[in-house]
């Protein structure tokens, strides 16, 4: 006694065919519905990707890093403000604050290279406290560097706590570098200068 269903399934998988799934034609419907499901399923995949992908840039600029790169003086290079999603100042920041209770300064590791800006250490220290603090780390900075922008821009936002954030793998070694190739009077002279 048939329901019915075994007929249906037949019908779709076999094209209508009663000899069987693989005779007269029931091959080709076969691979015709492989065929369609595959360009359904790369469809799908490239329609996500495309998706993120505008969202990421829209909706979260701040991570779309695309900064431009300016000379300067001192720093050697720096980020354009209101460039690649960075603040006015060239910082990974989504704003520059008038005021900021903490201060991080520090070179990629304080950026956060390889994080999203919300996912960067200084970003997560204000969650977690619930304070204002203000992200100074770009790559390729040293402790030199460090000293400038403490006493350039880091105190024009009136900070509780400036936070060095000092990586034990390259620090020493920018150190070196900047006395080697530079005057270290000269040095010392303009990291005190305002």
């Amino acid at each position: 006694m048939s329901t019915g269903t075994e007929e249906i399934a037949i019908a779709i998988v076999c094209d209508g065919s009663e000899k069987g799934c693989f005779e007269n034609g029931g091959q080709t419907a076969l691979m015709k519905l492989l065929k369609n499901l595959l360009v359904l399923a790369v469809s799908l995949v490239f329609s996500l990707f495309f998706a993120e992908l505008v969202a990421r840039v829209v909706f979260d600029p701040v991570d779309y890093l695309n900064p431009t790169l300016v000379a300067d003086d001192f720093l050697t290079v720096r980020i354009e403000g209101h460039t690649g999603g960075h603040d006015e100042w060239g910082f990974r920041n989504f704003r520059r604050p008038e005021t900021a209770n903490i201060v991080c300064i520090g070179d990629s590791m304080t950026y956060g290279i390889s994080a999203r800006a919300r996912e960067s250490w200084p970003a997560v220290l204000a969650k977690i406290r619930g304070d204002t603090v203000y992200n100074m780390g770009l790559g390729g900075y040293g402790p030199i560097q460090y000293l400038h922008l403490m006493r350039t821009l880091a105190i024009k936002l009136h900070p509780k706590i400036v936070i060095v954030g000092f990586f034990l793998g390259n620090d020493f070694f920018d150190v070196y570098n900047s006395v080697r190739f530079n005057s270290p009077l000269e040095l010392i002279r303009k990291a005190w200068e305002f």
